[in-house]
């Protein structure tokens, strides 16, 4: 399988490369692309009017000459530098599968290796030695010793992969309840905030609803109040200023002056009344 791997990558490696070179090909074997812009040599002169704007024509025709130029020597460059930076690349993918190739190669060396030294580990016991005419029995003889000592090594590793499988149990309904426990625990404290954010909530949502209830009872009390001044000042429009008072009382309760006094007085002079002065003498 490996290999098969290896040389499917090789395949796409090889088919990759084939494709760019025959890009690189193709673009090579294009035409270059034309050139818009002519010099007529065989032009006649243009008159002496139109020589600064001749002038200006060649300069800004040499000046295109120069930036194609240019940009044909950066492109040049560009090229070249992709092919580099590809021949780098293709270098460097080469090494790491060939790198791979060994690493690949050199651990299936060993996993050969180690089959072999258990092949040789376990090998079995030689036949025993050649004597004629034995009364004892040559094959079988250890059998029994070597199928005990087998069914107690395989008992004592059946043993040890139960212990084993019953500690990973052990340790997988250990962390399962860790988890739980985890779990409820983040459970219960995200129930405590989310409690705590809603009693924090419509704490603020009853101040708020408080306050609002105040300021439209505030707000009912002016607007009943200024309803009320309203109502006074419509019944009592025509009663508002002095004048109108004084029309409805006769005299003042002060001085009791009669409102049509304007400065004489209710007391009469007992003295004789000086011409040219304003006491009574």
């Amino acid at each position: 399988m490996k290999s098969l791997a290896t040389r499917e990558q090789n395949q796409k490696n090889a088919a990759y490369n084939l494709g760019v070179a025959e890009a690189i090909r193709s673009h090579k074997n294009e035409k270059p692309e034309f050139y818009k812009s002519f010099l007529f040599d065989k032009r006649p002169l243009s008159p002496e009017l139109n020589a600064l704007k001749q002038e200006e024509y060649s300069q800004s025709l040499l000046k295109q000459m120069d930036n194609r130029r240019e940009k044909e020597i950066k492109q040049r460059q560009n090229k070249e530098l992709m092919d580099r930076l590809e021949q780098v690349q293709l270098t460097e993918e080469l090494a790491a599968q060939r790198a791979k190739y060994l690493k690949d190669k050199m651990e299936e060396t060993q996993c050969y290796k180690r089959a072999l030294d258990a092949q040789v580990k376990n090998k079995p016991s030689q036949l025993p030695m050649f004597e004629p005419d034995s009364s004892e029995p040559i094959f079988g003889k250890d059998e029994g010793e070597l199928m005990a000592e087998k069914r107690k090594r395989e008992q004592n590793y059946m043993k040890h992969q139960l212990e084993t499988a019953a500690g990973r149990k052990r340790r997988a309904i250990l962390h399962q309840l860790l988890d739980q426990r985890r779990d409820l625990q983040l459970l219960q404290r995200t129930q405590r905030q989310h409690v705590a954010d809603r009693a924090a909530e419509l704490e603020r949502v009853n101040r708020i609803n408080q306050c609002l209830q105040e300021d439209w009872e505030r707000s009912a009390a002016m607007k009943k109040q200024r309803d009320l001044e309203e109502k006074a000042f419509e019944r009592a429009s025509d009663k508002l200023f002095l004048l109108d008072q004084c029309a409805e009382y006769g005299r003042c309760k002060q001085c009791q002056r009669r409102t049509s006094n304007v400065g004489a007085s209710n007391l009469w002079p007992l003295n004789t009344f000086l011409h040219g002065s304003r006491l009574f003498v």
